[in-house]
């Protein structure tokens, strides 16, 4: 009779392993996921890459919580002297009572924002390059150096994330002396997915709409030419009524001011609930911070959106901004993930303006703000 021992248990755990390994998608088994939960001032991470899984707290001493809600205040570049957080902090926990009175609920519980930026961090006190590399060195040390050996191999890395955690600038924290989103293509859910090619062609049809205070160069022309069977808008000319007539699009761009309650145009106003109907495929919103609306991201999950793009800082009104969307549609053209996209285009960026600037929030202002979700 055949005796199981220890070391045939050892084999054959290896090639069961080495069996999902091998009949699971390759891009997705190289991918590095990076599940992310805030536990009071503490976050719990699984790590999960291949067949291999690593769990680790970051404790309370190590005050990462408030290390990474300073470093949002630090790369918000836009009227640093108003306490941008606290307007952040307002407009996300107005739209979220606004969910809660439709009795909606998102993928989890969002807690009530509270943001305490370290004293360093205030309007009197202009922070020196080295202070901040300081403080993105200290948390992406405490993020990445458990997974070290996971990120070395890892494709890609796809950051899993509840609510409480969406304002915190993982990628652009440190690993090994530079920010982690010019090491590896970087993609945010909130429950694990697959980021694949959309299979985007120059018949794909898209929905446009271009303001001139935010899209001063007419960057949405450039898109325009790469699909141009998309229909293009001036901001002065959409209306309520036409918005709402608008048919199914492969894919959403707008340019436009972002405000409290999302967009603003001349004649009308850009909620959630107007984009949902045409099914986009991948939304991209050139507006500040609008990769922090709770509101948009419901409304597009549910709508069947599998992509959607916007900052989660202030952007810059054309210039990079025009150079990030312009990049990053011709990318997709060439068949590039959404992730692998965006990435080409942040880190070709970050070395043009880098060698032209010495002010590193600048340089981050400008390559940094934009965010790939996968929502569906």
């Amino acid at each position: 009779m055949y005796r199981i021992t220890r070391h045939t248990l050892k084999i054959v755990a290896y090639m069961l392993g080495l069996i999902f390994f091998l009949s699971v998608p390759s891009s997705f088994a190289q991918r590095l996921i990076i599940h992310v939960k805030q536990t009071d001032n503490t976050l719990d991470i699984q790590a999960n890459f291949a067949y291999e899984t690593k769990n680790y707290t970051i404790p309370e001493h190590i005050a990462v919580i408030q290390k990474l809600e300073t470093i949002y205040y630090l790369l918000e570049h836009q009227q640093r002297e108003i306490r941008t957080l606290d307007k952040v902090s307002q407009f996300v926990e107005r739209q979220y009572k606004t969910i809660q009175r439709q009795g909606k609920t998102i993928w989890g519980y969002i807690k009530q924002w509270s943001f305490k930026p370290k004293k360093e961090a205030t309007a009197n006190h202009a922070p020196t390059n080295n202070e901040i590399k300081v403080l993105l060195t200290e948390v992406g040390q405490s993020l990445y150096h458990p997974v070290q050996s996971f990120i070395e191999l890892a494709s890609a890395i796809e950051f899993v994330i509840t609510e409480e955690c969406l304002l915190y600038p993982f990628d652009a924290t440190y690993y090994k002396g530079t920010p982690l989103f010019l090491h590896k293509p970087i993609i945010y859910s909130f429950k694990r997915q697959y980021d694949s090619p959309l299979k985007v062609s120059k018949d794909w049809k898209g929905f446009m709409i271009s303001d001139r205070s935010t899209d001063p160069e007419r960057g949405l022309l450039l898109v325009k030419e790469l699909f141009p069977r998309s229909r293009y808008f001036d901001s002065h000319d959409v209306h309520p009524e036409e918005l709402q007539q608008m048919e199914r699009a492969d894919f959403v761009l707008i340019s436009a001011n972002g405000g409290v309650q999302g967009m603003d145009l001349p004649h009308c106003a850009i909620r959630s609930k107007n984009l949902s109907h045409m099914q986009a495929k991948l939304v991209y919103l050139n507006s500040c911070q609008l990769g922090l609306r709770l509101d948009f991201i419901y409304s597009l999950h549910q709508a069947g959106t599998l992509y959607y793009i916007a900052p989660i800082l202030s952007n810059e009104a054309g210039e990079s901004s025009t150079k990030t969307m312009e990049r990053f549609f011709r990318a997709l053209l060439n068949g590039e993930t959404p992730s692998y996209a965006l990435y080409l285009t942040r880190k070709t960026l970050y070395h043009l303006y880098a060698d032209q600037d010495n002010e590193f929030c600048r340089v981050m202002w400008r390559t940094f703000p934009f965010r790939v979700y996968r929502l569906n």
